[in-house]
Order: structure tokens, then C-alpha cells, then sequence
């Protein structure tokens, strides 16, 4: 057993403009892969998306699926920066994680889920020796003032068109 302090490195989610990520821990990684296949599709079944996914253990593959191509590349790149077992990337374009994310959080083989986003983020990694561990993400950046009457009638109005929100309360 290692005594040593593991060292902290912050890895940016460099994504184009307009994808979305989903990012988190999970488990049995001969299903999850699929599992998150169908979460994804069912969910938004005309956005793009692509999935990887690391194994822990075994042969330590890291395992991809999707419906774009670039997508998928993408999800591999930030897996393979992160370094971490058992965590997967969801990069999303033409779609939104509000529109999958009970989906995969209520997979059995979801552990959890970190980040479901589409600001600037960036994930903080923790190595020791030959293992690491994404131990939290920075999404976005902190506010600067409280919301006025008429922003929030703004922001009601997008989530009504969006079809979230009836009506005021």
C-alpha cells in the first residue's frame, strides 16, 4: 500500500460549439457500454451522439459506440486524457441532456453521473502511481448578479416554448 499524495491535473473538455457532454462513473463495462447506447438513443433518437467508456479491470479496453463518428472520436480523446477507470464520456450534438439524463441515471450500471453540460469544463483528475480518478468538474463559471424580474420572465418563457413549463405560478 502507497503512502504517497496523489497529484491533482485539470483536463479541459475541448468540444466544438453546440455539443453537450454527459460525464460520469459506471460499472460492468461489458453492459454499460450498450446500456448507455439505448438510454442515449431512446431519449433523443434525432441527436448525434457518441459514447466511450473505460474499463477498470480485465483487459482495460476502452469501449465506443454512437451514431456519429466524430462524436464517438471525441468521447474516446477525453476518456483517454482522463485516464480513469470505469467512466464514461457522452458527447451529444442536436440534442440536450435534460432529454436523456434520468435515462442513464437509472441505468443499474450507472454509478453516477459528474457533468451534464454544455458550458466551457473541465475535469479535476487525481494520479497515484498507475491509477487515476476524476474526483470533480468545474461547469461553467460563478454569477456575477441575482436574476431581475424581467430575465426571469425571459428565462420562464424559454422553458415554457421548450415545453418544461406550463404556465406561472
Amino acid at each position: 500500500m502507497t503512502t504517497q499524495a496523489p497529484t491533482l491535473r485539470v483536463v479541459p473538455f475541448l468540444v466544438d460549439e453546440g455539443v453537450e457532454v454527459i460525464a460520469g462513473h459506471g460499472t460492468f463495462n461489458l453492459l454499460a457500454v450498450e446500456e448507455l447506447l439505448r438510454a442515449v438513443a431512446t431519449g433523443a433518437p434525432r441527436g448525434k451522439f457518441g459514447i466511450a467508456f473505460a474499463e477498470g479491470s480485465d483487459n482495460r479496453l476502452l469501449r465506443r459506440t454512437g451514431n456519429d463518428e466524430a462524436l464517438i472520436q471525441g468521447a474516446v480523446r477525453l476518456v483517454k486524457e482522463l485516464n480513469a477507470g470505469h467512466f464514461f464520456v457522452i458527447l451529444m450534438r442536436d440534442a440536450f441532456p435534460i432529454q436523456v439524463l434520468n435515462n442513464v441515471k437509472m441505468l443499474a450500471t450507472t454509478v453516477n453521473v459528474q457533468v451534464a453540460s454544455g458550458n466551457s469544463i473541465h475535469a479535476v483528475v487525481a494520479d497515484l502511481a498507475d491509477i487515476s480518478a476524476v474526483i470533480g468538474f468545474s461547469d461553467g463559471r460563478g454569477p456575477t448578479q441575482i436574476e431581475s424580474a424581467q430575465e426571469r420572465r425571459g428565462r420562464r418563457a424559454i422553458v415554457r416554448k421548450l415545453g418544461y413549463l406550463e404556465s406561472d405560478p
